[in-house]
């Protein structure tokens, strides 16, 4: 699209992109509600008669135990190729700048916001994680997936989206860093913030209060979910549960942050513009001059996904399948706590006895002893345990774990008939490529978001590296001299646990064959400081050559070094 010049119609045409991108939102908050609440408590909270938490929680055990499946940040090393062939002074080039990305994301903890977006995305279907250059270097955070909307939601990619937008709440300090520089920038903080609020309830959605008009009679009870309208407050004395979240005291406002593909940027050059709208009409970002504030013809955020979805941007939840199984796990248990209640309790039946039987119970629960009438008997009438009660909740337990994709032997148990280590290896083999599939899938994303943090150091960091040619020979460069066609990868999957065992044998195969030296395996493998290893290895390689060119006949393979 071609984004008007004049700041009045530009903030007109981007409330309405805005309103564009924004359009599920809603319906994306209240499934996000849905979902938190079930992984939470392993039911369907304030329901069912007041039972809220679960006495086994299958869910959230399922999504934090496939997200450290599919991406552990603790060895994860990125590399740098080219799609030509180019000389040894630009593969130096290359290995140097892949080892300074993977640091950055080490010292900037860009790899731990990565792998909770990894867990946001298995339990909502989709998470976005943000880069920008900050004070101390690269900054990363994550945005949840009800904080961000798309043009057009039935494209699944970032980049072919004609718009995105961000929507948060900044404070009163972040307002006026970003409009400090302008002119008339007090008058225009005057009039922001006559428009901020205490924390984050701006916005209606956010509010647990509703005004409810209804011309039938409404469901107040908490029997029956389906026809509760929202806004309803059980007064009962359900036990309840605590739900942890941030909580904002101080003023804020409520912000969009829109980045909108433009044809024409002035330069009759097509790129995204950034436009940053405050509540209600504000305009404080590209006001006089459109331009890209991250980096040309990129935009500052990846797609975090596990679960992708043709034709819809936001995938799907890992629980999906799981909530029912886990709600009748949790009414079989809550079955089974009330009936073992009662057999401690018991329910008795007095036969032939007059007087008042409250009592007589209450006596008998405290001297474990009574005095009956001749001819009165007592009767039994406590229900018993189904014999197969334990057994459905077994079953139950198992079917969900098949469901999710951990049979035994992926869960790290064993399994009946398994009695060799090469059987138990082709059962994992043939049990994970599911797995294996979605951490390829996580890794390609993972590469991605690292690419536009290269993207983003070339820009920004003006830092003079170096590689050494040879001994005598030190060639320095700066990020921004890499060629175009550089591309960032996942090195040897260090980012999927589930590929450890694999590389570590693929490597090992290498040495042996003769494929790759020793240096090489230092790089693939997770060893500690690997510099001084390497530099071990290759003074080890030398004394060695040295040895044999002073003595000769220790190649003589029949002698084995003696003549």
């Amino acid at each position: 699209m071609i984004l008007p010049s004049k700041t009045d119609a530009l903030t007109r045409k981007a409330k309405d992109v805005i309103e564009a991108c924004m359009a599920s939102q809603q319906r994306r908050v209240a499934a996000a509600k849905v979902y938190n609440s079930w992984i939470e408590t392993g039911s369907a909270a304030a329901s069912a008669g007041g039972m809220q938490r679960s006495l086994i929680n299958m869910l959230y055990s399922h999504v934090d135990r496939l997200s450290s499946h599919l991406f552990s940040p603790t060895s994860l090393r990125f590399s740098i190729d080219y799609d030509h062939h180019y000389e040894k002074p630009f593969l130096l080039m290359a290995d140097t700048a892949a080892r300074q990305l993977t640091r950055t994301w080490e010292r900037r903890d860009i790899d731990m916001v990565f792998a909770s977006g990894v867990t946001v995305s298995n339990a909502h279907g989709a998470a976005i994680l943000k880069q920008g250059m900050g004070h101390a270097g690269v900054e990363a955070r994550l945005l949840m997936p009800w904080q961000f909307g798309v043009y057009n939601e039935e494209l699944t990619g970032l980049g072919d989206q004609e718009a995105v937008c961000e929507s948060g709440y900044m404070t009163a300090a972040e307002v006026w860093r970003r409009i400090s520089h302008m002119d008339g920038a007090e008058g225009l903080y005057r009039r922001i913030m006559a428009h901020a609020s205490k924390g984050s309830d701006g916005a209606t959605m956010d509010s647990f209060f509703h005004q409810v008009l209804s011309t039938s009679v409404l469901n107040t009870d908490m029997s029956n979910t389906s026809t509760r309208p929202g806004g309803i407050v059980q007064l009962a004395n359900a036990a309840a549960f605590p739900m942890s979240g941030a909580e904002i005291a101080v003023d804020t406002v409520k912000y969009h942050e829109l980045w909108v593909r433009d044809e024409d940027m002035g330069d009759g050059v097509g790129d995204y513009c950034t436009l940053i709208v405050l509540e209600p009409d504000i305009l404080i970002s590209s006001r006089l001059k459109k331009q890209n504030l991250f980096v040309p013809q990129t935009l500052p955020y990846s797609l975090i996904q596990s679960n992708h979805s043709p034709g819809n941007f936001w995938g799907r939840s890992e629980i999906e399948d799981l909530m029912e199984p886990q709600g009748l796990l949790s009414r079989m248990l809550e079955d089974i706590r009330q009936v073992l209640g009662v057999q401690f309790r018991k329910v008795l039946a007095f036969e032939g006895y007059e007087g008042v039987a409250d009592e007589l119970y209450d006596q008998l629960q405290t001297s474990g002893a009574i005095s009956l009438n001749p001819g009165a008997r007592v009767n039994d009438l406590t229900p018993a345990l189904p014999p197969d009660a334990l057994k459905m909740v077994e079953l139950t337990i198992k079917l969900m774990n098949d469901v999710s994709g951990f049979s035994g032997v992926m869960s790290g148990q064993g399994e009946s008939g398994v009695r060799a280590g090469v059987h138990a290896e082709t059962l994992l083999k043939t049990g994970s490529p599911r797995l294996r599939d979605r951490a390829l899938l996580i890794e390609r994303q993972c590469a991605d978001a690292a690419d536009r943090t290269l993207d983003l150091m070339q820009a920004k960091d003006a830092t003079v590296y170096r590689t050494a040619l040879s001994e005598a020979t030190v060639r320095e460069f700066t990020l921004s001299q890499l060629p175009d066609d550089r591309h960032v990868t996942v090195d040897s999957h260090s980012a999927s646990p589930i590929y450890e065992d694999s590389h570590k044998d693929l490597v090992s195969f290498g040495l042996k064959a003769g494929i790759i030296q020793g240096d090489s395996a230092i790089d693939m493998l997770p060893f500690p400081e690997k510099d001084v290893l390497k530099a071990r290895w290759r003074e080890a390689q030398q004394k060695k050559e040295q040895m044999l060119r002073e003595h000769p006949e220790l190649l003589d393979k029949g002698g084995k070094g003696k003549k």
